[in-house]
């Protein structure tokens, strides 16, 4: 989702007819459950999203083009764990955005929220390669401004939230291929100006498959549900929908350091009412890793085999240590 301020409307009264849908609330990263026991993952993650067609309903109505906008989004992410099962995270950041119609071009900035999860892990098999995690946080708002929707799933909003996210991963093809659900749940509450942005749900499943020593290819296939605004009890008609896009995604690994490229592209979209939707998106993102673990001869000798086991605690249970 886009936003911008209330009061940041075209001069000579061109106002887009809706909001805009299909985005991610996500960081990119490859580790959507738990982190390691004191390991820390810092990652910079950098969006940009272009729509230039509104839809009514899932049918496109003008000749296109009439607004375009232009969103760039710049995150910060990081995690901890905590323990081996409990891992703490945490992403903000600033977005830029240009809203060009027939007579007029607007433009603004702020800060998205301050997001804050624990997630716990709850099952972890190594034998079946199985792991299923659930997380719960909340949102925090980094700005007082007015905040007003044009679009979907970009992560502000001016009041206070609940984040719950699941996660479920499964190797296959004796470990070569991963597949992996993610589901968000989103829950908003009432700004300042009693606005409230619709409660959204976000389902992604996700398939990894090495192409190198290095290189691992990555297809998302993505489905958000968001619920209309309301403003003083009132529900907005235009605002609200359902979207369904793939992403493919390349990521590069070495030693401690991952880079990531991906673009999105909407397969289906309904939206209630009139909305300017989104026709593609790009990402990139970059991220590094630490472990703080007290370094031991026994760590050591972990280090050299990492890539068989789960986790150190995996290790030393391997060999009764």
């Amino acid at each position: 989702m886009i936003f911008f301020a209330r009061n940041a409307y075209s001069q000579c009264g061109c106002s887009s007819a809706g909001s805009m849908g299909g985005a991610t609330p996500f960081n990119l990263t490859d580790n959507r459950g738990v982190l390691q026991s004191k390991n820390l993952e810092i990652s910079t993650f950098y969006r940009y999203s272009y729509a230039s067609q509104f839809y009514y309903q899932d049918s496109k109505v003008g000749f296109g083009d009439e607004e375009i906008v232009n969103f760039h989004l710049l995150n910060l992410y990081s995690a901890y764990g905590l323990t081996q099962n409990l891992t703490l995270e945490a992403d903000a950041g600033h977005f830029y955005y240009t809203t060009k119609n027939l007579c007029d071009t607007v433009s603004g900035n702020n800060f998205s929220n301050l997001n804050i999860s624990a997630k716990l892990n709850l099952l972890n098999q190594t034998e079946h390669s199985i792991n299923f995690t659930l997380g719960i946080g909340g949102k925090v708002p980094l700005t007082t401004d007015k905040i007003e929707s044009i679009g979907y799933n970009m992560p502000v909003t001016a009041g206070y939230g609940v984040l719950l996210q699941m996660f479920i991963g499964k190797s296959v093809l004796s470990g070569d291929l991963s597949i992996m659900n993610y589901s968000r749940y989103e829950i908003n509450s009432l700004d300042a100006q009693d606005y409230k942005f619709g409660n959204s749900l976000t389902n992604s499943f996700y398939f990894s498959l090495p192409v190198s020593k290095d290189f691992i290819s990555h297809i998302e296939l993505r489905n958000s549900f968001r619920n209309s605004d309301h403003i003083n009890d009132s529900t907005l008609n235009n605002s609200g929908s359902y979207m369904f896009l793939i992403s493919p995604q390349v990521s590069y690994h070495h030693k401690t350091w991952a880079f990531r490229l991906g673009g999105e592209i909407p397969i289906y979209k309904y939206v209630n009412g009139t909305q300017l939707t989104n026709s593609f998106t790009l990402h990139a993102n970059i991220s590094k890793s630490f472990d703080f673990t007290p370094r031991d001869e026994i760590y050591e000798e972990y280090l050299k085999y990492k890539d068989d086991f789960e986790s150190y605690d995996d290790f030393k249970k391997q060999f009764g240590l």
